[in-house]
C-alpha cells in the first residue's frame, strides 16, 4: 500500500498526462483533424484516464479511510474522556458527600452535647464536665454554658451557706425564746405568788379592821 504522500504525488503525475492528452486531442480538434483526436482519444488516452480514475477512487478511499481513523479516534477519545469526567464526577460527589458528613458531625455532635448539658443543668446536675475542643460558635456556646454551670454551683453553694447561717440562727433564737418564756414563766408564778401573799394580807387587815369595830361599839 502507498503512503498518503505518494499516493497525491502519483495522482497528481497521472493527473499531467491525461491533462496533456485532453490538451493534445482538443488541439487536434481545434485544427480540424478529428480523426487523429479521435485515434488519439480510443489509443492513447483511456489507459492514462482510467489509471487515473483508479488512483483518485484510492486516494478518496485512502481520505475515507483517515477520516474514519480520525472519527474512531475522536469517538474513542470522547469515551475516554466522558468516562474520566464519569469518574472525576463520582469522586467529587463522593468528595462532597464526605465533607457534607463531616462538616454535619462537626455541627451535630457538639450541639447535641450541648443540648445533653443544658438538660442536665437544668435537671441540678451542676458537675457534668464539659469539654471544649473547637474554638467555633459552638465552643463559645458550651463556654457560655460552662461559665453558667459555674455561677449556679457557686450560686447553690452561696444559697447552701446561707441557709445553715439562717438554720443556726434559727435554732439560736428558738433556744433564747425558750430561755426568755422560762424565766417568764418564773416571773410569772412569782408575780402570782406575790399576789396571792398581797391578798391574803389585804383580808387579814380588813377582819381586824371589823373586830376593831366591834369592839368599840361595844365599849
Amino acid at each position: 500500500a502507498l503512503s498518503d504522500t505518494e499516493l497525491y504525488r502519483q495522482t497528481g503525475l497521472q493527473a499531467d498526462i491525461v491533462l496533456r492528452f485532453g490538451s493534445m486531442i482538443h488541439k487536434l480538434v481545434s485544427e480540424g483533424e478529428s480523426f487523429e483526436a479521435q485515434s488519439l482519444l480510443k489509443a492513447d488516452f483511456g489507459q492514462p484516464h482510467a489509471i487515473w480514475i483508479t488512483r483518485l477512487s484510492a486516494l478518496a478511499d485512502a481520505h475515507y479511510l483517515a477520516m474514519k481513523r480520525s472519527q474512531d479516534s475522536a469517538n474513542a477519545n470522547y469515551q475516554r474522556m466522558s468516562h474520566i469526567m464519569l469518574g472525576l464526577g463520582i469522586i467529587l460527589l463522593s468528595v462532597g458527600a464526605l465533607a457534607a458528613w463531616l462538616i454535619t458531625r462537626s455541627i451535630s455532635v457538639p450541639l447535641r452535647e450541648a443540648c445533653q448539658i443544658a438538660d442536665g443543668i437544668a435537671g441540678g446536675a451542676l458537675c457534668i464536665p464539659i469539654e471544649i475542643r473547637s474554638r467555633d460558635e459552638l465552643a463559645a456556646l458550651l463556654t457560655s454554658l460552662a461559665q453558667m454551670q459555674s455561677n449556679l454551683r457557686q450560686a447553690v453553694i452561696q444559697i447552701q451557706q446561707s441557709s445553715s447561717a439562717v438554720q443556726s440562727g434559727s435554732k439560736e433564737i428558738a433556744l433564747r425564746n425558750a430561755k426568755f418564756v422560762e424565766r417568764s414563766s418564773a416571773q410569772t408564778d412569782a408575780l402570782r405568788s406575790t399576789n396571792n401573799s398581797v391578798l391574803g394580807l389585804s383580808h387579814t387587815v380588813e377582819q381586824n379592821d371589823q373586830s376593831a369595830r366591834r369592839a368599840n361599839q361595844q365599849v
